[in-house]
């Protein structure tokens, strides 16, 4: 059941998104598009509230409890980028003004995706941890397991993010030959 709840959550958080920006431009009705955005954050409520009632029923922690502890992080840490990130693109799509961001360099944007990776394992630790909490330490195998996934995964997206791109920007800066103009992930 958890398994469906999360796929769940998934799908609902694409069609809220998708929803609420085709109702906000192409309708031409932005607070309500603005609502259906802002009841993304309420599904991945939901699912936390499911994981911790199937965790509170006495049985041990499985796979999914530690996934979902991982979802719901990875979407409070992400989603907001990846909401304001296609706002913009169907903003400019239909021919309304964009703010203008500054441009940044890839390591900086890999930078700032990688600490809000940082964040987002830390939501995932602390919702792990109460999960613990709840099943009690016997049962926490899956739980702790996730906590150390959760821990792990920031430094490996250090040296495929920021790390990357730092080097990929020192060729090019550089006159590497190696490195091919646009694509700094073919020059590693």
């Amino acid at each position: 059941m958890l398994l469906i709840a999360i796929a769940t959550a998934e799908i609902l958080f694409w069609v809220l998104l998708a929803a609420g920006l085709l109702v906000r431009y192409a309708l031409k009705a932005p607070r309500i598009g603005a609502g259906l955005l802002l009841a993304t954050p309420v599904v991945d409520l939901a699912l936390l509230i499911l994981t911790y009632i199937d965790l509170s029923t006495g049985r041990s922690s499985n796979f999914l409890h530690g996934l979902s502890a991982i979802y719901i992080g990875y979407s409070i840490a992400l989603g907001p980028t990846i909401i304001k990130s296609l706002d913009k693109k169907i903003a400019k799509r239909f021919g309304r003004p964009v703010n203008a961001d500054a441009d940044e360099s890839a390591h900086q944007t890999a930078l700032s995706t990688w600490r809000r990776t940082c964040l987002a394992s830390l939501i995932s630790l602390i919702l792990l941890g109460l999960g613990i909490i709840v099943a009690g330490i016997q049962g926490s195998f899956w739980l702790i397991y996730w906590a150390i996934v959760a821990v792990f995964i920031p430094a490996m997206w250090w040296f495929i993010g920021p790390r990357r791109a730092k080097k990929a920007e020192a060729r090019r800066r550089a006159g590497d030959p190696s490195f091919r103009a646009g694509n700094p992930a073919v020059a590693d």
